[in-house]
Parts: structure tokens; C-alpha cells; sequence
């Protein structure tokens, strides 16, 4: 739909750029990585039960886990901890390589691709943070459970939140996880931020 769009606004004159975000970061994209290195430690020969609930057992992994095997061998058996770095990078690059082949089937072309872990490797999260905070944007708060739903585990701890209830919100957002990562929202402000800075203006 966004691509039809795009091309009717172009045909009647309009400038208009096709951008594509990749959500390359965060606990699903380390999932991702796990699961594709349960599948290269069993083509290796190890002895492996799957990896847990909430991984992903595709057999596309089984090929790309081969890729790896092949270049490079049972290296990461060995690297201790470096192999989650190389194999969400690998993994990623992989997909995203199939993704651009499977638009250009559909005829889709984009203009621009933006990464998420880019945004968070140069610091634009920590820069936009500091302006909201500097904003009284920010605050140290608790949320309270959702309405009309029992949440499992449920309990209110203190999070970091953004003011989002100033801007017609239902609720205040939390910009931080109990880990200290940030949370999408966190970084879906800083890409719109970095998209405003290139120009993209209402």
C-alpha cells in the first residue's frame, strides 16, 4: 500500500523518498542470533536441545548456519561470548539481503535504508534523551497495570518514562528496560529524530 501510494504521489509531481527501517536491534534480534547458533552447533556435531521457548526453529537458519560452518569452520565454538556479536551481524546482513530480493520481485525499490543498532552505535538515542530530558520530558515514575487485562508477573517498579501523555497519550512511555537497554519506543524517537534531522519535515 505505501509503495502504490508513493508512486501516485510521484506521478502527479510530488518528491517523495521510499525509506525502510530495520529493526536490527534488541532482545528479538539476539533471539534471532541464539537460534541460528543453536543451528550451527548442530551441524558441527554438537549435542544440542533446542534453544528454548520463544526461539526461532526455521529451517532457513539451517542454510545460514551452513554459511557460517563453511567460512568459518568451529571457530565460534571456541570465542567464548564473541560469537552473539558476529552472528546478529551476519544474520541480519543475510536477511536483509533476502528481503531486498524478495522486493525487487514485487517491484518494490526503496530509496533508503535506516538501521536501528546504527541509531543506538552512534549515540543518537543518548543525544535525543538528553534533549527531552533537558525538556522536563523525562521523568523517574511508575506505571500502573493495564486496564481490562491481568498481566502475569505484574509489579510496579520505578522506570524511566517520557511525557507522553503531554502530547494527547493515554499514558506515559517507558524509554528504559530493568536492564538499563533502551525500549522500542526509545528508539523509534530517536530514528524519527534522526529522519527530522535529514529533512523529513510536517
Amino acid at each position: 500500500i505505501g509503495d502504490v501510494l508513493a508512486n501516485l504521489l510521484s506521478k502527479v509531481g510530488y518528491e517523495v523518498t521510499k525509506e525502510y527501517y530495520i529493526n536490527d536491534a534488541g532482545s528479538q534480534i539476539e533471539i534471532l542470533a541464539e537460534s541460528a547458533y543453536w543451528r550451527y552447533r548442530e551441524l558441527l556435531g554438537e549435542q544440542t536441545d533446542f534453544v528454548g521457548e520463544g526461539h526461532y526453529p526455521g529451517s532457513y537458519l539451517i542454510e545460514i548456519a551452513q554459511e557460517l560452518v563453511d567460512r568459518d569452520g568451529s571457530k565460534w565454538l571456541s570465542e567464548g561470548s564473541g560469537w552473539l556479536r558476529e552472528f546478529k551481524s551476519y544474520v541480519t546482513s543475510r536477511l536483509l539481503s533476502s528481503i531486498r530480493d524478495d522486493l525487487k520481485y514485487l517491484g518494490v525499490k526503496h530509496d533508503v535504508f535506516s538501521s536501528e543498532s546504527s541509531l543506538i552505535e552512534n549515540n543518537v538515542v543518548d543525544l535525543v534523551f538528553k534533549k527531552l530530558e533537558s525538556e522536563g520530558l523525562i521523568y523517574n515514575g511508575t506505571l500502573k497495570q493495564p486496564k481490562g487485562k491481568k498481566v502475569e508477573g505484574w509489579e510496579s517498579r520505578s522506570q524511566t518514562l517520557f511525557r507522553a501523555t503531554n502530547f494527547g497519550d493515554d499514558l506515559d512511555r517507558p524509554l528504559k528496560k530493568s536492564d538499563g537497554s533502551w525500549t522500542y519506543f526509545a528508539n523509534d524517537i530517536a530514528y524519527h529524530y534522526d529522519k527530522y534531522q535529514r529533512g523529513f519535515k510536517f
